[in-house]
């Protein structure tokens, strides 16, 4: 619930698992002594609210727009089933603002470090008495259960159904600093993930292991093990003045020592004779040969990244692997179950197609182009069926298991809208025969027409197709005559509602005579290669003694806040290039990608595909060059932060004098190193663009 509410509303600050703020010197990926404390607020009792009382405000905003009820509500349930207090403040040092800010989020523990408020933000979605008690909970010290570093006995992650660039959410603590306080694990608890949270697909991405099927974490109250771990942890059955009881002692660490804690219950630290600065002393002694030497039994760490097919062609297999060191076994404990290989049917287009033809497999739309990529409604390449019930169909028609294109008729698309996708440029006769599969089932169905484009823009409707045609794939012949050069464009009409999904798959051109292609340069960086573009011999170096170059990267990039979470070509199962801004270190920085040469000799269209997005606005700039010898004409300029979304763009190259030309890419990095600059779909098509 709480991840969906925050993903909504595109919440500014860097979310740790969702909705905690971590301190200012955290650094996700630092590994640094500060880095390591703000993992284990359970086991350092530095954290705890000092004299088991929380003070705390509710914002004006809270107040008029009706929160208070569903604050006092919560703080009722820590009042009755804790000794914890939250009390309104007077003049104490450290207390909780309840803010309305963008989302819902707390930091973890009190803010020892700081005196001053801290937020506990109940935005837009959050004013929920289970979501307050889950942010409440954050506050006086608890992180989420799932990432107990025990869960893999009683969890499985799906690492495969994760959005990209989220899966440090599911990262495990360090069991050497965090306190389970002797409860088992709770997959009832109102701090665990849900089944779908952080899904880029709707599929799970945490079940219990011997039942998928059963429910995980909820929002609504504090479980049993909620409330024994809350009085546990602030030791209710201790005394409220003076020394609170010893914790147990931690696990052993790698020098065979652990450590116990305990805190000053009392406000006046001179009540707790050896408390250091945070009201807090520590005991460290030997474990006994005992507990140093005890079996630790392996667990697994996630799995790698698919490899790519094994195959060009057809069906092939591609395969991951994962390790038995989290942690590895030690002292006779046992070794993992399971195998650490697993290997999945992947599905490439046919060795049997033609170069024209089009199974819309491999995650790509091979030679055709939709025309108005951002306009809806749209054509999507898609598998499976489609979303809405009643219309579309169940599954590709090549094998049922793989891809085809479609029409979405749902909302905002409105009645009678159009949009289409064409062909490259044929010659005059070359390809007289066009065979396709298409799928039209649903009581809003509208209309399907196959057009042909000669080369002085004339537009010849040589098929047509209105309302229900079954639900059943069928297929279509057209014969294709026409004097002159040519496209072919496949257009859909909405029609009177939402259950008008129109779906093709399976388009060839039979007869073909020997074409030379029209598209001169083509590149969607799924192969692992830049095609015949290259990183400017000039690009800046950088202090690892590499250069500010294009990267060809699959997935999200490294740096948390910006760059695409995958490829749009391949719709997520492919690749693409950026500029990694983290890399270099000077604002203005420069990195230029140039293609080969082109003969210049008629008009052409350039097609690509760009993603600018940073939530700081680190984002620098994108421009686009034409260049003769050492000169370049500016031919495109973008700037500053676009949004999470891949933006299609086309550009006419008339050269009047045609002469020979190359494009050239450049990205500037911008303020920080948060604005990642990405390119995908970059295509050279003959003639002006459609």
């Amino acid at each position: 619930m709480i991840d969906k509410v925050n993903i909504a509303v595109d919440v500014e600050p860097n979310l740790f698992e969702g909705d905690i703020v971590l301190p200012p010197y955290s650094d996700e990926s630092s590994g640094n002594e500060m880095e390591r404390e703000k993992r284990n607020a359970q086991r350092l009792r530095r954290y705890i609210w000092t004299g088991k009382i929380v003070p705390y405000v509710i914002s004006d905003t809270l107040l008029q727009q009706g929160y208070e009820q569903t604050i006092r509500g919560a703080i009722d349930q820590f009042t009755q089933r804790t000794c914890i207090k939250w009390k309104p403040r007077e003049n104490e040092e450290r207390w909780i603002t309840f803010e309305k800010k963008s989302g819902c989020y707390s930091s973890v523990g009190m803010n020892y470090w700081k005196k001053g408020s801290q937020t506990i933000s109940l935005g837009s979605g959050c004013n929920h008495a289970g979501i307050t008690m889950h942010e409440m909970m954050h506050a006086i010290g608890f992180w989420h259960e799932q990432s107990r570093y025990d869960r893999d006995k009683y969890v499985e992650i799906m690492w495969e159904n994760i959005e990209p660039g989220k899966e440090h959410n599911f990262n495990k603590y360090d069991n050497n600093r965090i306190d389970y306080l002797n409860e088992v694990y709770d997959t009832g608890s109102i701090m665990h993930y849900g089944k779908i949270s952080f899904s880029k697909n709707g599929q799970p991405t945490i079940q219990a292991i011997g039942d998928s099927n059963a429910a995980l974490g909820q929002r609504n109250h504090f479980s049993n093990t909620d409330i024994a771990q809350m009085n546990a942890l602030y030791d209710c059955s201790g005394p409220n003045n003076g020394w609170s009881s010893w914790t147990d002692f931690g696990p052993c660490n790698d020098q065979c020592k652990h450590t116990r804690q305990r805190f000053c219950a009392s406000h006046d630290l001179n009540n707790c004779e050896g408390a250091d600065h945070y009201g807090i002393q520590s005991h460290t002694e030997k474990c006994s040969n005992e507990k140093c030497l005890a079996p630790i039994d392996g667990h697994w760490g996630k799995w790698s990244s698919w490899s790519s097919c094994n195959v060009s062609c057809d069906k092939g297999t591609y395969s991951r692997t994962r390790h038995c060191n989290e942690p590895k076994p030690k002292n006779g404990g046992n070794d993992c179950d399971g195998d650490d290989k697993q290997v999945g049917e992947c599905v490439m287009p046919g060795c049997h197609l033609g170069p024209q033809d089009c199974e819309f497999e491999a995650g790509g739309l091979c030679h055709w182009t939709i025309c108005e990529p951002n306009k809806y409604p749209r054509w999507y390449h898609h598998q499976g069926p489609t979303s809405s019930s009643g219309t579309g169909p169940s599954g590709d028609h090549t094998s049922g298991s793989g891809n085809y294109i479609y029409f979405e008729a749902s909302s905002p698309a409105q009645n009678g809208g159009k949009n289409c996708f064409f062909s490259q440029v044929f010659p005059a006769g070359s390809c007289p025969q066009l065979t396709f599969w298409y799928h039209m089932v649903g009581s809003g169905m509208g209309k399907l027409s196959v057009q042909t484009k000669d080369s002085n823009g004339n537009y010849i409707t040589v098929w047509e197709k209105s309302g229900e045609q079954g639900n059943e794939w069928k297929n279509a012949s057209v014969e294709v005559t026409v004097s002159e050069s040519y496209q072919v464009y496949f257009e859909g009409v909405r029609g009177g509602n939402f259950r008008g999904d129109i779906a093709i798959d399976d388009i060839a051109f039979k007869a073909c005579s020997v074409v030379k292609p029209a598209v001169q340069d083509s590149c969607d960086f799924d192969g692992g290669n830049l095609c015949d573009w290259t990183n400017h011999p000039d690009n800046p170096e950088l202090s690892d003694g590499l250069r500010y170059d294009w990267i060809i990267h699959s997935g999200g990039t490294p740096s948390q806040d910006t760059g695409p979470t995958n490829d749009i070509t391949a719709r997520g199962q492919g690749g693409y290039i950026y500029l990694d801004s983290s890399t270099a270190h000077v604002k203005g920085s420069r990195g230029a990608l140039i293609s080969k040469e082109f003969p210049g000799v008629t008009p052409m269209c350039l097609h690509f595909w760009y993603h600018m997005y940073a939530s700081r606005k680190g984002m620098g700039q994108l421009r686009v060059f034409v260049q003769k010898g050492a000169k370049r004409w500016l031919q495109y300029r973008k700037a500053g932060n676009k949004g999470k979304e891949w933006i299609y763009k086309k550009i006419n190259l008339r050269n009047k004098n045609k002469t020979p030309y190359k494009i050239v890419f450049e990205g500037e990095r911008g303020r920080t190193g948060r604005g990642d600059v990405a390119l995908d779909g970059i295509k050279m098509t003959n003639g002006l663009c459609q």
